[in-house]
């Protein structure tokens, strides 16, 4: 959890933004006055700290939670959220797992047995597909996949799905392949939602924000988002 309120460090004579991290809202608890426009977020127990949480005061909230950011929408409009409503979209964990092989020993030109631009395959209406590409170490990366899940945590890689991200590479490579290279997998999971595009709202009346269903295309779109989120905020701390 993040707070920026400058007005609220002003007031309680603390020197430029106030930031807080590593600490986890609990929204159920929090709550919002219409009246002063201020949210009163009450935070979980640390570990290791004295079993309470604290207390933190700001104008607004950003909810930019990845793949919990429903619940805690929900939790917020559940608790003390002055009207705030439940989520409009609900959360579909997707996962996409990756493997990467070193390259093969080659005599000819350097990163000849990687490609040296991405290959893909024709995207669909619901992925991009997986790619075939080469890092800064020669090493050779397929994926991801994407497949839909419950868990939101899950990420353990699938022996299943390594062996078809070896089937993809074998025919994408061909003989330049060698599925016994391989050095390393891992699995991220995005935060997919039960609708394609970004889900981005604003509860002027609640001074909250939700940024949610932000997927790999956010690197790219991050600055149009946080300029578009800082817009519809505007309002709320002025």
């Amino acid at each position: 959890l993040a707070s920026h309120a400058r007005e609220v460090a002003a007031a309680s004579g603390i020197e430029g933004d106030a930031i807080r991290c590593g600490v986890e809202a609990d929204m159920e608890r929090s709550t919002f006055d219409p009246e002063e426009g201020i949210w009163t977020i009450e935070t979980k127990p640390t570990e290791g700290g004295d079993g309470r949480g604290s207390t933190i005061r700001a104008r607004c909230v950003v909810n930019a939670a990845g793949i919990d950011a429903d619940l805690i929408q929900s939790g917020a409009s559940s608790g003390g959220g002055g009207g705030l409503p439940g989520p409009s979209f609900e959360a579909r964990p997707r996962r996409g797992q990756y493997a990467v092989f070193a390259a093969p020993p080659d005599d000819g030109p350097p990163n000849g047995s990687v490609p040296t631009r991405p290959i893909q395959p024709v995207p669909s209406q619901f992925t991009k597909g997986i790619f075939v590409y080469s890092t800064l170490y020669d090493q050779l990366v397929v994926g991801p996949t994407a497949l839909d899940q419950e868990s939101r945590t899950d990420d353990a890689v699938d022996p299943a799905v390594r062996a078809d991200l070896v089937d993809h590479a074998s025919r994408v490579m061909g003989d330049r392949f060698d599925p016994s290279r391989l050095v390393g997998e891992y699995v991220g999971i995005r935060p997919g939602t039960d609708g394609r595009d970004y889900q981005i709202r604003l509860h002027a009346s609640s001074n909250f924000v939700t940024v949610g269903g932000v997927r790999s295309t956010g690197l790219t779109a991050s600055l149009g988002v946080g300029r578009h989120v800082a817009r519809c905020l505007l309002p709320c701390v002025v």
